[in-house]
């Protein structure tokens, strides 16, 4: 008899256990962090927010972020404005287009930053992953061009990661390609654009319109 109340008693205690946990995951799941919105010009703190884990590699706080331009331009007025040609600079993504597995990108968005480490001491140990930072907008997202910004940011050295000294900072050019077979270049403008600096607890983002 006392075994079959231990029984129940601990079958109790799990469903009160299992109870909260789902009511927890269900009264948390779908909300949206709140954003801050930062337009060019404006310097953007990442502070302690992540994509992650606020843990190295991935603690971005300490740096600053300023949007110092962004355009929608064809991708070979692109190339032009940065002495480069798709062959040379971006031949994996000519090649699939000129097979057929990949759509054309015809157009691309050239984000301009300008970041500055204040008081990250983890130099060497943790700093920023670009290629969390993602092109948003809605019902559309897009990472960068990855053959174009290793041409466009050469000190990379085909790398997506960095940290900076204390003190110093660097100018990045952000391409974001874009397939006009997919969405239209004014669509896209009309989207209200937005580049993602961190995810949570708080989105920071990078106004392209503003």
């Amino acid at each position: 008899m006392k075994k079959r109340m231990l029984a129940v008693i601990l079958i109790v205690v799990v469903a009160l256990v299992c109870g909260g946990r789902i009511y927890y995951v269900n009264a948390t799941a779908g909300k949206v962090p709140p954003s801050v919105y930062y337009t060019k010009g404006q310097e953007a703190s990442i502070g302690k927010n992540i994509f992650f884990a606020y843990k190295e590699p991935e603690i971005m706080d300490g740096y600053y972020v300023t949007l110092t331009d962004a355009k929608l331009i064809p991708t070979d007025t692109f190339l032009k404005n940065h002495g480069l040609t798709k062959e040379k600079a971006m031949p994996e993504q000519l090649k699939a287009e000129q097979d057929g597995t990949m759509a054309v990108e015809d157009y691309i968005y050239e984000v301009d930053v300008h970041v500055t480490n204040k008081s990250n001491q983890l130099v060497g140990k943790a700093g920023i992953d670009m290629l969390q930072w993602n092109l948003l907008a809605t019902d559309y997202t897009t990472q960068c061009q990855w053959e174009l910004f290793a041409a466009v940011n050469p000190f990379m050295k085909g790398g997506t990661t960095f940290s900076i000294k204390v003190g110093d900072s660097r100018d990045f050019v952000l391409p974001y390609a874009v397939s006009s077979e997919n969405i239209s270049p004014d669509t896209l403008r009309k989207k209200n654009p937005v580049v993602i600096l961190s995810q949570y607890p708080v989105r920071n983002l990078l106004k392209l319109n503003g």
